[in-house]
């Protein structure tokens, strides 16, 4: 029998969905999780989310094995399955940039075998899987605990910013950009949990400060050079998370919301999503607030 491939892309938080996935493909057999190495996959994001999966995957008891390639192009022999419920014609217009050609995931046969190419991003769809990366994570974080200034027996939140990259076109005319209505009523809400004490992490200090303004006399705490897993276990420890539309940021409030803590979130979760949850990331649990978006 032929292995099927899920290929790595994106940031830790992508890649994260996609390990998911292969989970979900690993039921039916066999599967291989992959970095592809060439000249397009030397982004610092892939590279730093590629190392932290293989050292999950060094730790998986679920049959999924981590492998290294070099293609020149392994894009041309794959299939590029969905992430999510969106209308075909509207992720075809904004997120089908490389004009790959789509399945519906409902009529998508997991027994085949391909190389995966996608984002997964799909809580209906994964619902089981992403609590088993989730717990993988945790045991993760319990290998590697290394925050030394914070008192855990203190209650603290964590709000997350995203900026950086999503100013870039092909990001902010479609993700958008979180101004500061949202995060006023995101402080609101944590404030009305009881928290006077906020971590704040962002990639994108210079915004992030204009959008923090009003923060009712709670200690802002910034966090400056933790890295992807020492921020996943900040989350992880917090009462409450308020998260950007990051993928990343999403999974740190997951973190949070499964230790017992509450998971405040934007809807719609990217400016030009069109009415429900096509972007799949959303459970019954978590605190949604109104998304006010820049651009």
């Amino acid at each position: 029998m032929r292995d099927s491939y899920v290929v790595l892309n994106g940031g830790l938080g992508n890649q994260l969905w996609q390990l998911s996935f292969a989970h979900k493909l690993a039921k039916s057999r066999s599967t291989k999780v992959v970095y592809v190495r060439n000249e397009e996959s030397n982004n610092s994001h892939l590279l730093c989310g590629v190392r932290i999966i293989s050292e999950l995957l060094e730790e998986c008891p679920h049959g999924l094995e981590f492998r290294s390639y070099e293609f020149s192009c392994p894009f041309s022999r794959g299939k590029f399955v969905p992430e999510s419920k969106w209308s075909k014609p509207w992720r075809n217009k904004t997120l089908d940039s490389r004009n790959w050609h789509w399945q519906d995931y409902y009529g998508l046969d997991l027994s085949r075998p391909y190389v995966h190419l996608g984002f997964f991003q799909n809580l209906e769809f994964l619902e089981h899987e992403v609590s088993i990366v989730l717990s993988e994570v945790q045991e993760l974080i319990s290998r590697q605990r290394n925050i030394k200034e914070i008192n855990e027996r203190e209650s603290y939140a964590v709000i997350h910013l995203r900026g950086a990259d999503y100013y870039q076109k092909r990001h902010r005319d479609t993700l958008g950009v979180l101004n500061h209505k949202y995060y006023l009523q995101l402080i609101d809400e944590i404030v009305k949990q009881g928290v006077k004490k906020v971590f704040v992490v962002t990639d994108d200090w210079m915004t992030a400060e204009e959008r923090l303004r009003d923060n009712q006399g709670i200690n802002l705490i910034r966090l400056y050079g933790l890295n992807e897993v020492s921020t996943l276990q900040l989350m992880g420890g917090a009462k409450v998370v308020g998260v950007s539309n990051s993928t990343f940021a999403w999974w740190g409030g997951m973190l949070c919301r499964k230790a017992g803590g509450s998971m405040i979130v934007p809807f719609p979760w990217y400016q030009n999503q069109k009415g429900g949850d096509p972007a799949g990331i959303y459970d019954r649990s978590m605190i949604k607030l109104p998304a006010h978006y820049s651009y």
